[in-house]
């Protein structure tokens, strides 16, 4: 059940990535991110790092890092390579240093800045 969840989230991510816009095709860059593929992204990323498919290592495995500054360091190289500007990098630390702040919260972010929609 967990696998067949797993391949129809992934199948609709995938059918938004190959329906481009007209017969041209997609411009490049930031330009093919819509409100309606990023919602589709965003919502699978939620549920792949909430833990929906029960995939290890889990969020708090894969931020085990001491400081919140680390947890935001350690999202961002996992899923941007550490590419992003130093106001999106500190936007993502302020995020990770807040009270009670889960490292799903923090993978969930990343996952969703423009940076994480075009890789």
């Amino acid at each position: 059940a967990l696998a067949m969840a797993l391949a129809m989230a992934l199948a609709m991510a995938l059918a938004m990535a190959l329906e481009p816009p007209n017969v041209a095709g997609w411009k490049g860059g930031r330009s093919w991110i819509t409100s309606a593929s990023w919602l589709v992204r965003s919502n699978f990323s939620a549920r792949v790092f909430g833990g929906a498919f029960k995939l290890k290592p889990g969020a708090a495995e894969l931020l085990n890092q001491k400081t919140a500054e680390g947890r935001a360091d350690a999202a961002l190289a996992i899923l941007l390579d550490g590419d992003v500007d130093a106001k999106t990098r500190k936007i993502i630390r302020a995020l990770a240093a807040k009270k009670n702040q889960a490292p799903v919260d923090v993978l969930h972010a990343v996952q969703c800045l423009p940076e994480g929609q075009i890789l």
